[in-house]
């Protein structure tokens, strides 16, 4: 029997204990599960003593890329440029806000930045880009190629919540959207959220079909003419796009069971 596991384990040199966890929906294999490790416990409680378990583990996990550690190491001098503050407390921060926890739990153990995965370096960028924008740092360059490694990583769409008062960036150009606030305190945004699987079409109202477009190109380019003129005019936004395709698949095959109807042309 094959089960899939997720592993942690405490950093190198460090004393500590192999976690894995069962990381299987299928209720044969917990149910399985249960019952092996109750007789187990049973059989060392007679026995007075543990009985180790042999396995084999083919465990390989994509560690983070050096395009993704040089977006974060230009992110943060661009941020210390503009603060003056300290480089090295800086990092410091970013690591305790968004550097996954490792080791016995209630312990404030931190993974090494270079012990992290692709998708962990994911939320680390997010984070510095957010920091920049609330300096009022220009990141928008970065902000477009992190866009299109995020979805090449395997990594879900940036959450950006009006009601939150996140900062809004056009997922297609990359600049910063938001407008202020009204009279009311209402956040206002130049911009409007656009479904890339029409609702005309099923498409759902799923944080992955949903992407926050500015006016321009909303308005003027996504809405009279279709999605691969604007991919044409920001080839950053492919990846996005060919997310959300990849995710309206499953959706159709999760409630249908198959493809119930071919996807549109515009969606190919």
């Amino acid at each position: 029997m094959s089960i899939r596991v997720k592993l942690w384990q405490l950093p190198t040199g460090q004393k500590g204990m192999l976690l894995l966890k069962i990381d299987d929906e299928d209720p044969n294999v917990l149910d399985w599960a249960t019952e092996f490790f109750k007789e187990k416990l049973e059989k060392e409680r007679k026995q007075d003593q543990p009985i180790p378990l042999m396995a084999e583990i083919d465990y390989w996990r994509p560690l983070r890329t050096p395009k993704q550690w040089g977006l974060a190491m230009e992110l943060l001098d661009r941020y210390c440029a503009k603060t003056r503050q300290d480089r090295k407390n800086v990092w410091a921060g970013v690591k305790y806000a968004t550097f996954p926890d490792v080791g016995e739990i209630g312990k404030k153990v931190k993974k090494s930045s270079s012990d992290l995965t692709t998708k962990e370096m994911i939320p680390v960028i997010d984070h510095l880009i957010q920091m920049c924008d609330e300096e009022s740092v220009d990141t928008r360059d970065i902000w477009t190629i992190h866009q299109k490694q995020r979805y090449q990583q395997g990594g879900e769409p940036p959450k950006q919540e009006k009601e939150k008062g996140d900062m809004i960036r056009c997922e297609a150009c990359g600049k910063v959207i938001n407008a202020g606030t009204d009279a009311a305190g209402n956040q206002q945004i130049a911009g409007q959220q656009a479904h890339i699987v029409s609702q005309g079409a099923g498409g759902p109202d799923e944080p992955w079909n949903i992407c926050w477009l500015c006016t321009e190109d909303h308005m003027e380019i996504q809405h009279p003419h279709g999605w691969d003129v604007l991919i044409e005019r920001h080839p950053e936004f492919k990846e996005r796009y060919g997310h959300a395709i990849e995710k309206w698949r499953e959706y159709q095959q999760a409630e249908q069971g198959e493809l119930g109807f071919p996807v549109p042309p515009d969606f190919g």
